[in-house]
């Protein structure tokens, strides 16, 4: 994953306002900007968007009446987009067969591949579209209609009748009775259709909204009765009756009463028997419930929803991997080691590397030349052989500053009035963690942590202990910024249960206010809408708020600092950005479509590209723009070359690795034609220390099987395997016996 500050700053000159045009002079000369794009997509289809080349079926050449055309827009590139070819055929036989006046239509955009290689492509698909299929040469159709649309990614289909478009969204969502649905004179347009959702969305969550009231202020007969009614409408989304059927689990919880609780969980679990997601979420309610205590989980009811939801849900591998390891869990709390271990192994079978392996295994059996990767593999899954040492799992590098290097300054008393104000509001509170504040920094800085609780109910994956994000900001230069947690609670006395949970375990300060009381306080005036969110003060003044990832990292270099002058800081920090948006603006004003007739254009932004050395994301920008130029002239080679060059530069830099592969994957044959850079990115942000490691292990594997050096990629899948968690955790248990 990407640090959120490099991915924010990696993706700021894609976001940036419409520049200037490039020019070989250091001055760039103003242009007038670009043409923006509607503020709202184009709901007509203007007929001059229609493709220049058609390879097969009936070409468009005007909306017929009443007919309803599925324009799928894909690219060779694109895996999705291949993926969906035997589904979009099913459905064109369908409507063929039942002769609905619907066309389907295949549209390749965005794709170098030529016409004729395109057919010789589609031909040596598994199954061979029959469909009409359009190639957009002319580009009308990614500028009439692709980008007025404001399609973000593909696959993407779109329905138009009589020009306008009828629905749009993924081509999985389509099926011959939703086409024949769209033929129908009263089938609402798309604007129309979103309003007619939308509507009877809010009409839905209102009803669940008024019955979560009633239990909540105690009325739980008329909850009840209204609960009853809403389950017997038909017409009442099954999803919807889904959420209302929690309340009771969780108004039940909050009093405490795991009886009563229990008994709704298994109403909720019995209403809808054969839903996956359902029984998933009846199953993750007992077992991921910090505020149920252990002899009141109900595991019968869990194991029996997860025994029930495992079949219905292999097409679903995250969630099918979840329930196995819920199920694991159910067997490790009864203390059932051997049914604990088989279904670790279950989960382990379960995941990505291992069915690679399995592949990979009857690729060797059916290769003659890779007996010895075949030995190899032998040998590792019989744990008679040790990884070769590049393919063991590295520990993520050391900080460059060791914590004690950074000194501990000793600060003075702030004595402003703002302190003073501040060191009252902090009095105020109810401090149940660590001592009330004394006194403030004179030039140091103090941060407050605004932290909400979470309510009693399955624990949020992305929910952490107060300051989790924080601590890794600031690491070692703790002794010098001071932190408290401020818990703003929505639901007294929550807060010092939700402390007693391992989860949410703290050695910082905390103190705790009112939802209410934070609102009137700090909600209007500050935009604190949710939280954690950050306020860094210096002198008792604000210099910074915002969200824990967000915090910049001169807060903690810097501000830290005694000698540091806020003024001064900030004073360059203007500098460099506005020196930044105009080293911006040059680099948008070029056009790559200039490339082939203008070969100056190439030296010149390269000699631009090495004055934004000190400026990363810049530099990027530029650096992509070269590999463009080298990919629109087929050199292959050469915008390989470019992103090697690029990787070694910013050894183990996570972000700038994942943006060269973005690059080398764009193109079928600027891939095939880079697979060594391929692998040093993959490994570039393996030793960034990356937490995904299996699925990078597993990827570097495939590249080298890809390349047919199959001993490697061998050691690469086990390297795989050792790095997964279900693997680890299997190991772990096997061990404990």
């Amino acid at each position: 994953m990407f640090l959120k500050q490099y991915l924010a700053l990696a993706l700021l000159p894609f976001l940036a306002a419409a520049v200037p045009a490039f020019s070989s002079s250091p001055e760039c000369t103003a242009n007038p900007p670009e043409q923006r794009l509607p503020a709202e997509p184009i709901a007509t289809l203007p007929l001059e968007g229609i493709p220049a080349t058609w390879l097969q079926g009936t070409p468009i050449t005007q909306w017929e009446k009443d007919k309803v055309y599925i324009l799928e827009f894909w690219a060779t590139w694109c895996g999705p987009c291949v993926a969906s070819i035997p589904h979009l055929e099913t459905i064109h036989q369908e409507i063929t067969a039942k002769k609905i006046n619907a066309q389907l239509v295949g549209i390749n955009i965005k794709d170098k591949t030529p016409p004729e290689k395109l057919k010789q492509f589609l031909a040596e698909r598994r199954v061979v579209p029959s469909y009409a299929i359009a190639a957009d040469t002319e580009k009308n159709t990614d500028e009439l209609w692709v980008r007025p649309r404001k399609m973000v990614g593909i696959p993407h289909a779109i329905a138009v009748k009589n020009g306008k478009v009828l629905w749009s969204g993924h081509p999985v969502k389509l099926n011959a009775d939703f086409i024949a649905q769209m033929v129908a004179p009263d089938f609402p347009e798309e604007a129309r259709m979103r309003e007619l959702e939308k509507t009877g969305q809010n009409s839905s969550r209102m009803r669940v909204e008024k019955i979560a009231a009633l239990y909540a202020a105690g009325e739980n007969a008329l909850a009840e009765e209204a609960l009853n009614q809403l389950l017997e409408d038909k017409k009442f989304p099954v999803s919807m009756k889904q959420k209302a059927l929690e309340l009771p689990c969780l108004n039940a919880l909050v009093r405490e009463d795991f009886r009563k609780m229990n008994a709704c969980l298994r109403r909720k679990a019995e209403a809808f028997p054969q839903d996956v997601n359902n029984l998933h979420r009846v199953a993750r309610f007992i077992l991921n419930n910090n505020d149920i205590p252990a002899e009141e989980q109900d595991l019968a009811l869990a194991e029996e929803c997860l025994n029930r939801a495992l079949p219905l849900s292999p097409q679903k591998p995250q969630l099918h991997q979840e329930q196995l390891h819920m199920l694991a869990k159910i067997h490790a709390l009864r203390g059932d080691r051997e049914a604990e271990i088989k279904a670790r192994e279950d989960c382990f079978r379960a995941s990505a590397e291992y069915i690679w392996l399995n592949q990979l295994e009857q690729s060797l059996n059916q290769n003659p030349a890779a007996e010895k990767a075949l030995a190899a593999y032998t040998a590792l899954s019989r744990n008679q052989k040790e990884l070769p040492e590049e393919f063991l799992i590295k520990a993520k590098p050391e900080s460059e500053t060791a914590n004690n290097e950074i000194p501990l300054f000793r600060f003075e008393k702030s004595s402003s009035p703002e302190s003073a104000s501040v060191l009252e509001f902090l009095n105020s509170l109810n401090w149940i963690r660590g001592e009330t504040p004394k006194q403030l920094p004179a030039d140091g800085i103090v941060i407050l942590n605004f932290w909400a609780p979470p309510l009693p109910g399955p624990t949020d994956s992305l929910s952490h202990r107060p300051a989790k994000w924080l601590d890794e900001k600031i690491r070692g230069h703790e002794k010098n910024i001071p932190v408290y947690i401020v818990a703003v609670e929505s639901q007294r006395g929550r807060t010092e249960k939700v402390l007693t949970f391992p989860h949410y375990e703290t050695t910082l300060p905390v103190a705790v206010m009112s939802k209410q009381a934070f609102s009137e306080k700090f909600g209007t005036k500050f935009a604190f809408h949710l939280l954690p969110q950050v306020m860094v003060l210096r002198d008792g003044k604000i210099i910074w708020k915002g969200s824990t990832q967000d915090l910049p990292d001169w807060i903690a270099k810097e501000a830290s600092n005694p000698d540091y002058n806020e003024k001064e800081a900030q004073a360059g920090r203007d500098t460099e950005k506005a020196n930044y948006r105009e080293k911006l603006r040059i680099l948008r004003g070029i056009r790559l479509s200039d490339a082939a007739k203008n070969p100056d254009l190439e030296k010149r932004l390269e000699a631009f590209r090495k004055c934004l050395k000190d400026q990363p994301a810049l530099y990027m920008r530029a650096s992509k723009m070269l590999a463009e130029i080298a990919c629109i002239r087929e050199d292959f080679a050469k915008a390989g070359k470019i992103c090697e060059a690029i990787i070694k530069e910013y050894p183990h830099v996570e972000y700038i690795a994942q943006m060269q592969l973005n690059i080398l994957n764009s193109d079928v044959k600027l891939r095939a034609a880079n697979l060594p850079v391929i692998l040093l990115a993959y490994r570039n942000i393996l030793e960034s220390g990356n937490a995904y490691a299996s699925a990078y292990w597993q990827a570097i594997s495939q590249v080298y099987a890809e390349m047919g050096e199959w001993e490697k990629a061998v050691y690469a899948a086990f390297a795989a395997r050792n790095a997964s968690d279900e693997w680890k955790t299997l190991c772990a248990v096997r061990a404990s016996e």
